[in-house]
């Protein structure tokens, strides 16, 4: 019986076209932080692109006055936000360094009197030798304010300011940049695409800015009339973490029922009572209609992509998700449908 051999016959061009995969792959993987920033810049300038040409239909005000108006408003209310908040917070996160010694004892207390027997301390994770208050101020002032991360920084927010500032005054510049990945045949389909995700986009991005604000204030004041500690600084937590979808305000109560648990066990019971309020107002009400009405994604693929996002480039990842999954379904959609009306014809 003779034996059949069987041979695999891969073409050159197949190789190349793997290698070519695998080496894109790699390489959109190093510049992952560059095309975070580049996301972003093209999910906040599409927020002003829409206000300026709701601007410019509305009442006539050219686009590029339009453009300048935003712009300056928006630099005018962040300095303002930050004259206000910022002395604030800074008062609030030395009390709360200051405290922490107490604050942790008060902690072991609360999980013996649960466990009903000593369970270890909190405390021992620093070194002995050491000052809990000097050893947390040391490993914040570390994180924040080495000279690296400074440097990093600066030139990270610099690009990010001249993308915005150069893709909301001129946005044909990357439509024309994306085209160019394109046949020259689905230039005209390419171009909607891109302007339908700008709408989509800015959408979501002043909807989700909108209900931040709105939750922000909400837990302030709440959190006020149940004296937790900190409540401005675990009020902007929680408007920032909003801006995660389905997980993100989640993740903010942590830190809430934490500090609330060193006023009492009673407001920190108070606190959940309210965030259970919280959730079911904000999932069942107010993010539907800037999720699911903008975007038209399922609640299970936001999920899915805000845990893509964190893997692939942490906080800002998650935060961008959403408006990536977005774009990716109308450029998907859009060349399908005309892909499919190709073969028709």
């Amino acid at each position: 019986m003779k034996t059949q051999t069987q041979y695999l016959d891969i073409s050159t061009s197949t190789i190349l076209r793997s290698l070519l995969l695998v080496g894109g792959t790699y390489f959109i993987y190093l510049i992952r932080e560059v095309l975070v920033l580049l996301v972003i810049s093209f999910i906040i300038s599409s927020g002003i692109t829409i206000a300026s040409k709701y601007l410019q239909k509305t009442y006539q005000v050219p686009y590029m006055l339009g453009v300048t108006f935003i712009m300056t408003l928006i630099i005018g209310v962040v300095t303002v936000l930050l004259a206000i908040l910022l002395p604030t917070i800074f008062s609030e996160f030395q009390i709360l360094v200051r405290n922490t010694p107490r604050l942790m004892m008060q902690f072991d207390q609360f999980i013996e009197s649960v466990a009903g027997r000593p369970v270890g301390s909190v405390r021992d994770i620093i070194p002995q030798n050491g000052n809990l208050s000097s050893y947390i101020q040391t490993i914040s002032s570390g994180f924040f304010f080495t000279t690296e991360n400074v440097v990093s920084r600066f030139f990270d927010g610099l690009f990010l300011l001249t993308s915005i500032v150069i893709l909301s005054y001129k946005p044909r510049l990357l439509d024309d940049l994306i085209v160019v990945f394109f046949p020259k045949k689905l230039n005209r389909k390419v171009r909607a695409s891109i302007k339908k995700a700008r709408h989509k986009v800015g959408a979501w991005i002043l909807g989700q800015m909108i209900l931040s604000t709105i939750v922000g204030i909400g837990v302030y004041i709440v959190f006020m009339i149940l004296q937790v500690p900190n409540a401005l600084l675990l009020s902007l937590i929680v408007a920032a973490f909003n801006m995660i979808p389905m997980i993100g305000p989640v993740l903010s109560m942590f830190p809430a029922v934490f500090f609330a648990l060193f006023n009492s066990l009673q407001t920190a019971v108070y606190v959940i009572i309210f965030y259970t309020i919280l959730q079911q107002v904000d999932g069942n009400i107010l993010t539907p209609m800037v999720l699911h009405k903008v975007t038209g994604i399922n609640a299970i693929v936001i999920i899915f992509s805000v845990l893509i996002g964190v893997t692939f480039a942490g906080a800002l990842g998650a935060l961008i998700a959403v408006p990536v999954v977005s774009v990716i379904s109308i450029f998907v959609t859009d060349l399908t449908y005309t892909k499919e009306q190709g073969i028709q014809k």
